[in-house]
């Protein structure tokens, strides 16, 4: 056979391996039978590439949902309170934060210090004066949530020394004469005139131009008419709590404080102070605690149940357990 009649025979002869269809001839309509095999698995990799899409995050249904919220924390509460109510506070606090669900952060200071610090931009959700001139304040500077003022309690001023020798009887609070205090065999203290003798200095108040307790001290004693002669003779204190100290510590003989002062919680039976003298109430103006909320408050709400609270009957049997008179509204 000639080389060209053995190509020809060849060329009508039918291949071994056929070469391998396109692709579009195996999703297409002409796809051979002889190929099922290399369909079928051609297919099977459709559909396990199909499933990897579906599964992938943010592609199915399910991640199309909202996410849960998280739990809702307790709100923390900014309460910036007289230095006097502090012991009763925390005594309140774990009910209080108990019954609203809220955390109570509390600042004692001053009242004056308290209003300058809000004045200043510090946090503050609830603010609780000794006096309400320093309400005012913040009220004409526009500080305050106007609607949420509220007067909370009332006081007594008196005149305290340290607990040496238990008068033969208490003094009373109607004010006038009261159970004689004898720091020496030849001195008494029956009224604030007596405040003048030397046995008696220094005088530890708040101080006398900031502090609510000095202020109402000063007035006191300017009406009794023995202020010029004791000017020089007193321990101005950045509040109240501290005036209560310089006692307690034995710096100062006397000091003018609030009457809860000396049946605060965590002062048992008055064991380091005494009250000499009930002041007269009318010497002063009246002591009223006042709260308000600052309008710059974000939780403005809460603070709101807060200051209810306090107001309510849950908080009033503590209040006058230490000589608080509450306010009924």
């Amino acid at each position: 056979m000639t080389l060209p009649t053995r190509l020809e025979a060849r060329a009508r002869t039918k291949p071994r391996h056929a070469p391998l269809p396109g692709a579009w001839e195996l999703v297409g309509d002409r796809r051979p039978a002889s190929h099922g095999f290399v369909w079928t698995i051609f297919r099977a990799a459709l559909i396990a590439l199909a499933g990897l899409f579906i599964t992938l995050p943010g592609c199915d249904r399910a991640s199309n949902q909202p996410a849960a919220a998280p739990p809702q924390r307790p709100a923390i509460i900014h309460l910036s309170l007289a230095a006097g109510l502090n012991p009763v506070l925390e005594a309140l606090r774990p009910r209080l934060q108990r019954d609203l669900d809220v955390q109570l952060v509390i600042n004692p200071a001053g009242s004056g210090t308290l209003a300058q610090q809000i004045i200043h931009g510090a946090p503050c959700d609830l603010f609780i004066s000794a006096s309400p001139h320093w309400i005012d304040e913040l009220s004409q500077r526009k500080l305050i949530l106007t609607d949420s003022r509220r007067d909370l309690l009332r006081n007594r001023l008196v005149v305290i020394v340290p607990n040496e020798t238990p008068p033969k009887s208490p003094p009373s609070p109607g004010g006038g004469t009261a159970t004689p205090v004898h720091p020496t065999p030849d001195h008494t203290l029956r009224s604030l005139a007596d405040l003048t003798h030397p046995t008696f200095h220094p005088i530890a108040i708040g101080e006398s131009r900031a502090v609510p307790a000095g202020q109402y001290a000063r007035q006191a004693l300017i009406a009794a008419g023995v202020w010029p002669r004791l000017q020089g003779h007193l321990a101005e204190a950045g509040d109240v709590q501290a005036a209560l100290m310089y006692v307690k510590t034995g710096q100062c003989p006397t000091g003018i404080v609030y009457a809860t002062d000396a049946a605060a919680p965590g002062t048992p039976g008055n064991s380091t102070v005494r009250i000499a003298l009930y002041i007269d109430s009318a010497l002063h103006d009246p002591i009223t605690y006042t709260a308000a909320i600052p309008i710059a408050s974000p939780h403005a709400a809460a603070a709101q149940q807060v200051l209810d609270w306090l107001a309510s009957q849950a908080a009033r049997p503590t209040f006058q357990s230490v000589g608080f008179e509450t306010i009924d509204h």
